[in-house]
């Protein structure tokens, strides 16, 4: 199971108040953005560290 993105919450890396933290805290570089959203990739082991660190609650386990 991965991590579920909410693409209606996130703009975006560029737009992120964070700069892209999700990206930053998986060790697993699990985290690709694509466009204007981000992509959880198979590789996720649903640690939850992105999901902690979002700040518009975009992400959920």
């Amino acid at each position: 199971m991965v991590v579920t993105v909410y693409q209606d919450r996130c703009d975006g890396v560029e737009a992120c108040p964070r700069n892209g933290v999700c990206m930053e805290v998986c060790a697993l570089d699990a985290i690709e953005h694509k466009g204007d959203s981000i992509i959880i990739t198979e590789d996720c082991t649903n640690c939850g560290l992105c999901v902690m660190n979002c700040p518009r609650g975009a992400l959920s386990k």
